[in-house]
């Protein structure tokens, strides 16, 4: 099986931790130029539910993934920024996730409020 299914942590460190972690927990994978870790679809459900949430779970005592289109990533990072909300990107299969801790209620967030000062700012 080829090496379908890939995974980075943004952070270098946490991303150092996940790389040994996988090493650990003896999964095959490859680490490319950028960090981005490759492994296996059979591999998946070992990786996502312990080696990456073990690393997740470090981060923050009780956590969510918070994922959007491509075109509102921007949204979300000023967001979170103006708001002080701490936050940990992740890349997983070429898609910009956010780990935040589980207290947040992202579905209440005023995005439009952001877009707008875009707007007026640029």
């Amino acid at each position: 099986m080829g090496l379908a299914r890939s995974f980075r942590f943004n952070d270098d460190t946490v991303n150092d931790r996940f790389i040994a972690s996988m090493k650990k927990a003896k999964v095959k994978h490859q680490v490319d130029d950028r960090g981005v870790v490759h492994y296996s679809a059979a591999d998946e459900e070992l990786v996502e539910n312990e080696v990456i949430k073990s690393i997740r779970d470090r981060q923050f005592r009780t956590w969510q993934v918070l994922t959007c289109p491509k075109d509102w990533i921007k949204r979300y990072r000023t967001y979170m920024t103006e708001h002080h909300i701490s936050f940990v990107e992740e890349l997983s299969d070429n898609q910009v996730w956010f780990l935040i801790a589980r207290r947040h209620r992202p579905h209440s967030w005023k995005l439009k409020e952001v877009e707008r000062k875009a707007r007026l700012v640029g």
